[in-house]
């Protein structure tokens, strides 16, 4: 089985699995015969070409240089993972570019379940948050729904992991005030995502201020003294959604105070966990 794909205009892999070495559920680039093509347009030399690099040189290349993406890591990284394979072919097919949410649940038929939510709706998640073109591919609003999940499901330790990898993408496009309405048509995922926007806001100014900075690093500027282009606010959004008619319970325990950032749309959640600093389980 051949495989192609192109990224832009400029580059093309080809990869064909060596024959008698692609066995099941075993990913590694040792499987692959690999080539690794440029195509030059005319206007760049004179007239259109294309360049081949011999499979040894690019794959010796691949695996010894500390490249951005990190392949070896990242291949490493997917071994641990299930439905790998499916996990690979998004990861490597470029259109869409951005990882696109799944059709999404309501609150019962999450905590329903909340058994199978990691192997059903996130496949891996805990390994491709170090994969670095995950990363470049995933998006805002993609995390936020992630977080709806965990909550509906009562995973609040999953929770915990998906806020704090939140706050570790300090690209302009991830600040909470840039996040893009998720123009929901079912009235409680749209409470619950408005509510959690807020609340995630509270959390990561409560982080800010306490010297941790989303780019990972740790300044002297503490308390009132952070800047306050640096402090998180909500998008407008979240404004116009209005309180739920009927109460919507996501608490592990009813003795668990609930979050006001919810408790006005008549949510009862409790939001601990997302303020924590957790290393996900690797």
């Amino acid at each position: 089985m051949e495989a192609t794909w192109r990224v832009g205009c400029n580059v093309q892999l080809w990869v064909q699995p060596v024959i008698g070495q692609d066995r099941e559920n075993e990913l590694s680039v040792h499987n692959f015969h690999t080539h690794l093509y440029f195509h030059a347009p005319g206007w760049l030399c004179g007239q259109s070409w294309l360049a081949r690099i011999p499979p040894d040189t690019y794959a010796v290349a691949m695996l010894q240089s500390q490249s951005p993406l990190k392949v070896r890591s990242s291949l490493h990284r997917l071994r641990k993972c299930p439905r790998r394979r499916e996990l690979l072919l998004r990861l490597l097919w470029p259109i869409p570019w951005h990882v696109q949410a799944p059709s999404q649940l309501s609150p019962t038929e999450l905590q329903s379940a909340a058994g199978q939510l990691l192997s059903l709706r996130q496949p891996g998640i805990l390994q491709l948050y170090y994969i670095p073109l995950f990363r470049m591919r995933d998006t805002s609003l993609c995390s936020l729904y992630r977080c709806y999940e965990d909550l509906c499901a009562r995973d609040l330790v999953m929770l915990s992991y998906e806020c704090d990898y939140f706050f570790s993408h300090s690209e302009p496009h991830w600040r909470l005030s840039r996040l893009p309405d998720p123009r929901e048509s079912d009235p409680v995922r749209s409470a619950v995502l408005a509510s959690l926007v807020e609340a995630l806001a509270i959390a990561f100014n409560w982080k800010l201020r306490l010297g941790l900075r989303r780019c990972g690093s740790q300044s002297e500027e503490v308390g009132d003294q952070v800047p306050q282009d640096l402090l998180e606010t909500a998008p407008p959004w979240t404004t116009k959604v209005r309180p739920l008619a009927g109460k919507l319970d996501l608490r592990l325990s009813e003795q668990d105070d609930p979050d006001p950032s919810f408790l006005k749309r008549n949510i009862y959640a409790s939001t601990g966990y997302i303020a924590q600093n957790r290393d996900p389980i690797t």
